[in-house]
């Protein structure tokens, strides 16, 4: 078997930083921590969905991974600069990549549902969209800032879709709300929200109506420095992701952390 090494680094603020990833294949990774995805479980190891995802494709291809601890603006500061070499969970825009690779295959879905009761879900299962609520005026809770899809963003700029949302600052919070009823349903990340609902024991009362996007726009990617790694070591990573889809070891990793809409 492969050595596989993972080092932790936590600091706050970069050290000057030359990648070894041509040459030793060392690959220095921003990691933005995020309940579910890339937590500290302890204080010198991370876990989590995208942990135990790109440690599979290191394994796979005989990387060594340093995993650095930063806020999201601060990596895509540091991987512009050539400081880090690659981070998670990415989304593809013009803007990044004027200074960054992004990987073809994509590195997990990202997926927003709508969740209700479970005994509303006979009475809602004609909606199979946001665009179907304008008919049906169901109060629905969202939490502030966020972007769900770009159904949602099209939507929020129409009276009476923003009518109907109600604003809230946490999930728990949007979770309440329905239980209550405050609200008629609530989005909310799939992932996410799944992890919440069998925290609290909430996953028989309360499910997933639909997701909002489709699995092309729910894509992200691993993101690298282009300043430190080269489009042939982005096609070796892609292809060592491809096989551990093929193989089935990526649908292994995933499975606990996923859900479905139920069927009616």
């Amino acid at each position: 078997m492969r050595l596989f090494k993972t080092l932790l680094l936590l600091a706050c603020f970069a050290a000057p930083h030359v990648s070894m990833a041509q040459d030793k294949k060392v690959l220095r990774v921003g990691v933005n921590e995020r309940p579910v995805f890339s937590y500290r479980s302890t204080k010198t190891e991370f876990a989590g969905l995208d942990i135990e995802l790109v440690k599979a494709i290191a394994e796979e291809t005989g990387y060594e991974l340093e995993l650095v601890h930063y806020p999201w603006q601060r990596i895509l500061y540091l991987l512009k600069l050539g400081r880090i070499d690659m981070t998670m969970s990415a989304a593809d825009t013009e803007e990044r990549r004027q200074y960054a690779h992004f990987s073809d295959e994509y590195f997990r879905l990202g997926h927003n549902m709508l969740f209700v009761l479970v005994e509303d879900l006979q009475k809602y299962s004609h909606i199979r969209s946001l665009r179907d609520l304008k008919s049906n005026k169901l109060k629905i809770a969202v939490q502030r800032g966020a972007a769900y899809s770009h159904e949602y963003d099209a939507l929020s700029r129409e009276a009476w879709f923003e009518r109907n949302l109600h604003v809230l600052d946490s999930v728990d919070r949007k979770i309440e709300s329905l239980l209550i009823g405050r609200v008629d349903a609530y989005i909310g990340s799939e992932i996410g929200s799944h992890d919440m609902l069998k925290k609290m024991q909430l996953t028989q009362r309360i499910v997933p109506l639909f997701y909002l996007m489709s699995d092309e726009e729910a894509q992200t990617h691993m993101m690298y420095s282009k300043k430190t790694v080269s489009i042939e070591q982005v096609a070796e990573i892609d292809a060592a992701l491809a096989r551990l889809k093929a193989n089935g070891t990526y649908q292994k990793i995933i499975q606990p952390y996923s859900i479905q809409p139920r069927q009616y």
